[in-house]
């Protein structure tokens, strides 16, 4: 029977962790990629010399993509050559003056027309198709040019123009960017023609044609080697950008979708608000119509005694035996949520029921009247919540609380063999039954109770909102903060949290600007306060159950059989014949 104003909160589930000592916003890794993992990518191979991609598409829009970003290049490369090969006629002048209009035919009349022809050529919708072959056959004539012009001037001004030759090489793997077939192919040219004239025309010794040849290998290695480079380079990075661009594409295909989930989560949370709404009118209205009705034909509603988070608790009667009760009325939820508190509310009969102690509430009946409205009968109550006394009389004596402690260990100990948990110990669920002095303490509200594996209420296992968790987070322990798995020391945790603030007036934790998020994290990841730093004269053995019951570890606390078997042995040491009290009790009690 919680009272009005007391109601037990769902907060979202906590990422499950790997320890305890792990701060609550810290998140696995897995949790991190999630959903965010890519569907798209690029898994392709590259030819180790050609570096043409096995994949015939892929290769196919390389090549249209790199032929339009290097047609501007090829173009500046091949203004370039022609302004070398007709630039360097000026030295003609002074190396071979003689000779100076035959190798002027070569240069101006058979070199630079074949470069403005392959330039010229660049502009027509052909050299997409033709590129490789009209600029190799551009650079073919201009090596057989060199080799012609070395052939005209004599030695040893012939060999000056030599240089020509490894100029051409490098011009073939670089700045006009053929591939490496192709470069290849005038390399290999190269070195067969220029020894057959050196030998012939100029009757050149072997050593200097071997020297030459030596220099025209490395020419090839080095431009080979930059060609290789420059075309890994940029296959590399086509295939960057596509597999960028295809992320791009997925992740804004995911956006899309996530917009349209928000969207209709938003519309589906909008009319759950509604419905929650006019589900809570309608429950506000039958609760106030509900006094005076008869359920069943068996209980007489009476009036309103307290609210709770999943329903309201009514004074009543058994019309036949003419018997006080108190009948607890279910509160709807929304959606499937209403059918999984009606599995709930229907748990919180068996579990109490199956608590047979007399430090806990006993359930008289539980059935659902009209198909619709769940009800629960139990013992009536007199008296007031453990809540009420400390907000009205303050912090409890050690006596009285290690009194109170014991009684809901006791209980608790009861329920943990028959495999319950409570999942929410807290003051405004520990009723102070009795209306002439001695109050008996009843532990209430098993609205929430987790039947453990021990138990074997058949459907047990499943009762816990899906995706959610349950309790109070001023007594909740870490590893219902992480999500966990718990067992009956959740309990004790909470009983030790709540021994702390019947003497000290306070929680252990108190609420900060964080809010709740805040507050579980210190019961999570943060020691509690002493108890001696807010009664400086607490008994040691009642801070040591404290500080027991409030391990981070479950191993490291007590069961609630030996928190209870420790504070029986605090109370006979209170009671204890010619024992001194402390200044603490004697203002208390």
């Amino acid at each position: 029977m919680t009272e009005a104003g007391e109601t037990t909160v769902p907060f979202i589930g906590a990422p499950n962790l790997d320890t305890p000592d792990t701060p609550l916003f810290a998140l696995r890794s897995e949790w991190l990629r999630g959903d965010n993992s890519p569907d798209a990518d690029v898994d392709v191979r590259m030819h180790p010399l050609t570096l043409r991609f096995d994949d015939k598409d892929l290769e196919s829009e390389f090549e249209e993509e790199y032929f339009h970003r290097t047609l501007i290049p090829v173009r500046w490369a091949v203004i370039v050559g022609l302004c070398l090969y007709s630039v360097y006629g000026i030295v003609d002048f002074w190396l071979a003056p003689e000779q100076r209009p035959q190798i002027w035919l070569i240069r101006y009349a058979i070199v630079a027309p074949a470069c403005l022809l392959c330039l010229g050529f660049t502009f027509t919708r052909h050299f997409r198709k033709y590129k490789d072959l009209a600029v190799s056959l551009m650079i073919l004539i201009a090596l057989l040019g060199v080799i012609a012009i070395t052939s005209i001037i004599p030695q040893p001004m012939g060999s000056l123009y030599d240089v020509g030759l490894f100029m051409v090489i490098v011009y073939a793997f670089t700045l006009v960017r053929l591939p490496v077939p192709y470069a290849f192919g005038i390399s290999a040219l190269t070195l067969a023609i220029y020894p057959l004239a050196a030998f012939t025309v100029h009757q050149t010794s072997t050593a200097v044609v071997g020297s030459n040849i030596s220099f025209l290998i490395g020419m090839i290695v080095l431009g080979f080697s930059s060609n290789y480079s420059m075309g890994r380079y940029s296959r590399s990075n086509f295939l960057q950008r596509r597999l960028i661009s295809l992320r791009t594409d997925e992740l804004e295909r995911k956006n899309s979708e996530l917009v349209m989930k928000n969207q209709m989560l938003a519309e589906s949370r909008a009319a759950n608000i509604r419905t929650a709404k006019r589900t809570e009118q309608i429950f506000s209205a039958l609760a106030e119509a509900l006094p005076g009705h008869i359920l069943d034909e068996k209980y007489r509603i009476g009036e309103k005694i307290g609210s709770g988070g999943f329903g309201t608790v009514y004074r009543g009667e058994h019309i036949f035996l003419h018997h006080p009760v108190a009948i607890k009325v279910f509160r709807p939820a929304v959606g499937q949520e209403g059918a999984d508190s009606l599995d709930r509310f229907r748990l919180e009969g068996i579990s109490a029921c199956r608590v047979n102690h007399p430090n806990a509430v006993t359930v008289l009946d539980f059935d659902v009247s009209g198909g619709s409205l769940a009800y629960l009968v139990m013992a009536l109550l007199e008296g007031h919540s453990l809540a009420q006394q400390l907000r009205t009389e303050g912090p409890l004596s050690t006596t009285r609380a290690a009194e109170i402690g014991l009684a809901v260990c006791d209980a608790l100990a009861q329920a943990h063999s028959a495999g319950i948990v409570h999942r929410d110990i807290k003051p405004s669920n520990v009723f102070l039954h009795g209306t002439n002095g001695d109050a008996v303490v009843k532990v209430i509200d098993f609205g929430i109770a987790k039947l453990t594996d021990e138990s074997q209420v058949p459907g047990a296992e499943g009762m816990t909102l899906s995706g959610m968790f349950l309790g109070t987070p001023a007594y909740m322990a870490p590893e219902r903060v992480f999500n966990l798995p718990y067992d009956g020391r959740s309990d004790v945790y909470a009983v030790g949290v709540m021994l702390f603030e019947m003497v000290a007036g306070r929680l252990p934790f108190e609420q900060t600007v964080g809010g709740h998020l805040s507050l579980m994290r210190m019961h999570a990841v943060e020691e509690p306060p002493a108890l001696t730093k807010f009664v400086p004269d607490a008994h040691p053995k009642l801070e040591s159950a404290v500080i027991t019951a409030m391990r981070k570890e479950p191993e490291q606390r007590p069961t609630a059989a030996q928190l209870g078997a420790t504070l029986r042995e605090l109370l006979q040491e209170l009671r204890a014949p010619g024992r001194t009290r402390r200044a603490s009790d004697l203002q208390r009690d």
